[in-house]
């Protein structure tokens, strides 16, 4: 059973080789680091996600 699928997977990549550049893990940065990562791989915050409608 695959937990994360391989787009999440993805971005855990992404998120971990930019703090390994910096020199620092997750537990290290602010949150406010951590959304400007985020932001910079193209992740989105659950309210900027877009749903189709529902029929």
């Amino acid at each position: 059973m695959r937990l994360l699928s391989i787009q999440a997977q993805e971005k855990v990549i992404k998120i971990n080789e930019k703090l390994a550049s910096k020199g620092k893990q997750l537990h290290e940065i602010s949150n406010e680091e951590f959304e400007e990562i985020a932001d910079s791989i193209g992740l989105k915050k659950k309210s900027q996600l877009t749903y189709p409608a529902c029929r």
